[in-house]
C-alpha cells in the first residue's frame, strides 16, 4: 500500500494499473483510496476497535463522496471505533419507516399510480384499475 498525501488533484488524477491499489492517505489515519483496474475509486477506513480487533469500512466511491467528506466521514468513525463501537453497524439503523418518504419523493412520483397511493397514505396500496373481477 503506497502511503501519499490524498489531495483532491491526486484522486481526480490517478490511473488504474493492472492490479488493484490502495493508496493510504498520510494525513489521517486508516484512511486509503482504492484504485481498481477498471478505474472505479473507492474511500475506505481501516480501523481497530478498543478490543484491538480489525475492521474495514466502505466510506463511499469518489467523486460521489469527496475527499473532505471521507476525511471526516473517517474521523468520526475511528471515533466511534475508539469509544467501543462498531463504525459498520452505525450506518445501517434507518428503517423502514425512514426509508418511506425518501422513496416517494425519489421512485414513486414517476409512476403512474405514485400520486394515488401517496394521496391514500404510505400504508396504502394502489387500486388495481383493469376490468373484469380479480377475485383477490
Amino acid at each position: 500500500m503506497p502511503v501519499v498525501a490524498l489531495t483532491d488533484r491526486f484522486c481526480a488524477l490517478v490511473k488504474p494499473s493492472v492490479a488493484r491499489v490502495d493508496y493510504t492517505d498520510a494525513h489521517t489515519r486508516g484512511l486509503m483510496l482504492r484504485v481498481t483496474p477498471k478505474g472505479a475509486k473507492t474511500f475506505a477506513l481501516l480501523f481497530s476497535d478498543a478490543r484491538g480487533e480489525r475492521g474495514r469500512l466502505t466510506l463511499g466511491r469518489y467523486p460521489g463522496v469527496s475527499l473532505a467528506q471521507a476525511r471526516a466521514m473517517a474521523l468520526e468513525a475511528l471515533s466511534r471505533a475508539k469509544d467501543g463501537d462498531d463504525p459498520r453497524r452505525a450506518r445501517h439503523t434507518a428503517t423502514l419507516r425512514d426509508l418511506l418518504p425518501v422513496y416517494i419523493r425519489l421512485q414513486l412520483k414517476n409512476l403512474r399510480s405514485g400520486k394515488e397511493v401517496e394521496r391514500r397514505g404510505t400504508g396504502a396500496r394502489p387500486r388495481c384499475s383493469g376490468g373484469g373481477s380479480a377475485g383477490v
